[in-house]
């Protein structure tokens, strides 16, 4: 893992953190954080964790065996959403451990969407940035 790979793990589990701090809000009947182990402040957190780790796990794999490129953006960005998909409605069968809960497969559908658009728009930004900022550097070691 390259330092690359733990920012965008890092950038992933933030996002998914606050997108899921925020689901009660938007979804109050469907979308339950906390019980009588884990807080309701510690609760995203822990699940932002598991669903990126099962998510990235799962591209890493479907990746390597069906041999997905970068270049196919739209394969992968399926496979993202349905990534998110599954594993927020496995992280929510895990409810008494990690304290989110779900009522439907419907709610992890639509939590997963926002998920995956969050993640992916964060991902686009941050690589934006960062090729910006090299590109930046470059130039200055031209000039000296």
């Amino acid at each position: 893992m390259d330092e690359k790979d733990a920012k965008n793990l890092f950038l992933a589990w933030l996002v998914g953190s606050v997108v899921l701090f925020f689901a009660p809000f938007f979804a109050p009947g469907y979308v339950v954080l906390g019980n009588d182990r884990v807080s309701p402040f510690l609760a995203p957190f822990i699940s932002s964790l598991l669903i990126v780790i099962l998510v990235k796990l799962l591209m890493m794999v479907v990746s390597k065996y069906m041999k997905l490129n970068k270049a196919s953006e739209t394969s992968m960005g399926i496979l993202l959403l349905l990534g998110y998909v599954l594993s927020l409605w496995l992280v929510a069968r895990a409810a008494l451990y990690v304290g989110f809960g779900i009522a439907s497969f419907w709610v992890a559908i639509g939590i997963g969407v926002i998920l995956a658009t969050a993640e992916y728009w964060f991902s686009r930004i941050s690589s934006y940035k960062v090729s910006a900022v090299k590109k930046q550097v470059k130039k200055s070691k031209r000039r000296r």
